[in-house]
């Protein structure tokens, strides 16, 4: 029994990181600070993952008052056995043929008893998302990791954004 249970645990597993869908909210979690009058909104966009690591993109938005003064960002957070973006962390898109250099994040890590969570933040323009959101292919590099932004994460990223 314990085996089947096993085995089918590791089915789910594989699943769900073939399709990229673990636990993603399918709305923006918004937060207010009442302390400091601060709200805060973020949603996760994509998840890519593979054996021993992984790395989220999630984008973010804070603001004081009115939205129309919010601080976009996009958040990317990283687990693996080593640093992986810890020298180089380059951020590039590729929307519609289109290269996109975005620079290099502020970049967070903290070592755990047997992986490092790596997180990196970088200010975006609202019409970055939105050109990348309503794209027909777009593609990433963040680092040494590349990938393909999925139809999927441009859906929830117009969802963030509030766009059709």
């Amino acid at each position: 029994m314990k085996k089947i249970l096993i085995f089918i645990t590791s089915c789910l597993c594989l699943t769900a990181c073939v399709n990229n869908t673990i636990n993603m909210h399918p709305e923006p979690i918004i937060e207010h600070d009442k302390f400091s009058g601060v709200t805060s909104k973020t949603m996760s966009l994509y998840t890519m993952q593979g054996y021993k690591w992984s790395l989220e993109i999630k984008a973010l938005s804070s603001y004081k008052g009115s939205d129309e003064n919010q601080i976009l960002r996009l958040w990317f957070i990283a687990s693996s056995e080593d640093w992986n973006y810890l020298r180089y962390r380059d951020v590039y898109f590729l929307i519609d043929g289109q290269s996109e250099s975005l620079g290099e994040p502020d970049h967070y890590g903290n070592v755990h008893s047997r992986s490092v969570l790596e997180q990196m933040m970088l200010h975006v323009d609202r019409s970055f998302l939105e050109k990348l959101a309503n794209s027909s292919h777009a593609e990433f590099k963040i680092g040494i990791s590349e990938g393909v932004f999925p139809d999927s994460a441009k859906i929830r990223l117009k969802t963030f954004l509030g766009i059709n």
